[in-house]
Order: C-alpha cells, then sequence, then structure tokens
C-alpha cells in the first residue's frame, strides 16, 4: 500500500481524496459477487465461492457430458494430461473393464484426478484451466491476473458464474454475467487486496464524508459521482437561503448594506 492524498476542484470547492485506512473486503462485505478464486504469494489459495466448489469442475458435469467431449477435453489439457489421446482412451477403457465402471464414468474420474493433480501446480495455468473448461460446458467465467504496486503484488483470479449464484441473486431467464461484469468483481477484489480502495471529504461542507469506493479511477469507481452532487446540493442549500433572506430582509425594509452582509454570513 503506498500514501495517497489527492485534491479535485469542483465549484469552488475542494474535494480531498485519501486512501481508506479500513477497507472491507468487498467479498465478505457484499454477497453479490460471483463465485471466485484467489491466488497470491502472500495469503496462498483463497477461496469465495460460497460453498459451490468451483475448483472441483467435474463435479458439475455427467459422465454422458464428458464422453461427448472428452477429445476437446484431452486438447484442454494437453501436455499437462500426460497422455496422447490413443493412450488415454485406452486408460480408461481398461479401467472400466477393471472396475465395472461405464467408460464415460471412468473417463470422468481419470479427468477429476488428473484436474485435482494441476490444482497444486501454479495456479494461472490451473486457472486458466478451469476458464477452458467452464467455457466448454457453456458458463461464463474469467481467468485474469492482477499486479500491485511492488515487486511481487501479484494476484491470480478466477470467476464463474454458476447457477446457484444466478438464483441467488435473482437473475431473469436468459440473463447472465459477463467477462466484463466478472472482471469488476474481480479487479475490486484486488483494489482491495493491494490498498486502493478511498473516500473523501469536502473542504467548507461539514459531513460531507464518504468511503469505501475501491479503484484509483475516481470517474469509474463512484467517487466523484458522490462528491460532486453533495457540492451540487450544499450550492443549492444557499442560494435558496439567501433567496430566503433577502425576501424577508426586503420585507422588513432593511438597508442595502444590511442585506449585503446578511447574505455574505450565510455564503460563510
Amino acid at each position: 500500500m503506498t500514501s495517497f492524498d489527492e485534491t479535485i476542484e469542483y465549484r469552488g470547492f475542494n474535494i480531498e481524496i485519501h486512501q481508506d485506512e479500513i477497507p472491507s473486503n468487498p467479498y465478505e462485505a457484499y454477497d453479490f459477487h460471483a463465485p471466485a478464486l484467489f491466488y497470491s504469494q502472500g495469503s496462498g489459495l483463497v477461496e469465495y465461492d460460497k460453498c459451490d466448489g468451483i475448483a472441483d469442475f467435474f463435479d458439475r458435469v455427467t459422465p454422458s457430458w464428458v464422453s461427448r467431449h472428452w477429445r476437446k477435453i484431452v486438447a484442454i489439457f494437453g501436455y499437462s494430461l500426460g497422455y496422447t489421446q490413443t493412450e488415454f482412451d485406452a486408460i480408461c477403457k481398461e479401467r472400466a473393464k477393471e472396475s465395472g465402471l461405464t467408460l464415460g464414468e471412468a473417463r470422468l474420474f481419470e479427468f477429476s484426478e488428473i484436474l485435482d493433480g494441476e490444482n497444486y501446480g501454479g495456479r494461472d495455468d490451473f486457472f486458466d484451466l478451469l476458464e477452458k473448461l467452464y467455457t466448454l460446458a457453456g458458463y461464463v467465467c474469467l481467468s485474469t491476473s492482477f499486479c500491485g504496486y511492488s515487486q511481487g503484488d501479484y494476484i491470480a483470479a478466477f470467476a464463474v458464474s454458476t447457477p446457484a449464484h444466478k438464483k441467488k441473486c435473482g437473475f431473469a431467464k436468459g440473463k447472465d454475467e459477463t467477462p466484463l461484469s466478472l472482471e469488476t468483481d474481480l479487479s475490486t477484489y484486488a483494489a482491495w487486496a493491494f490498498g486502493d480502495v478511498f473516500g473523501y471529504t469536502i473542504d467548507g461542507i461539514d459531513d460531507a464524508s464518504v468511503w469505501g469506493f475501491y479503484g484509483d479511477n475516481f470517474e469509474q469507481n463512484g467517487l466523484l459521482d458522490y462528491a460532486r452532487p453533495e457540492i451540487d446540493a450544499h450550492i443549492a442549500r444557499l442560494a435558496r437561503a439567501k433567496q430566503a433572506k433577502v425576501k424577508a430582509l426586503i420585507k422588513d425594509r432593511a438597508p442595502l448594506a444590511v442585506r449585503a452582509r446578511a447574505v455574505a454570513q450565510i455564503a460563510a
């Protein structure tokens, strides 16, 4: 985390932006994010999958689905599979014969074992593998990564829109997350992890203070969308107060000099 202070002027007022020193982890504070996995050197593997088991892809598919797509799955695993397509087919047929499983069940078992082994390797590779498998199965998902400010500040991330998540969030029929919305979820977590969470105060407006804006693009993260209307509302309140005061002074036949001083005091 690096120290940050910035001032943005708007309509004569200074919006003073500072780092939020006690930011909330968005995946713990809010419940609308898609299930996700994160990996960093400091924290290791962190799972926010709402007990949905998103790392265990093959628990989500049937033996018949695997049998329809097994050649594509072999291609997805590539060199990490350790076998050619022909060799893998022979292994599965032998396992099915020995164990009494169907060929689809044997293929599902073998792929599940191989995926479990990949889970202990490089997280970028594992998350990329999950992305390809979930995409093949028709899920909206995303594997990506983020870099912080210091050497070694690196987060690998994966998110997928599962049926349980869509049901919980009330997605209408035919609607879904998009890769862009998943990236927004993941980048929000990365902003929290790297200390890129901010708040503001407004010089000259009491109690104008809001915190918890993730990311350092203040036009996009909502910070200025909150601060500018506060200034607009404050200026509008001052204008109404001045107008009411002037009307009252005119009604009381106050001298012009008295009116000017009274209005100036409102502005102050």
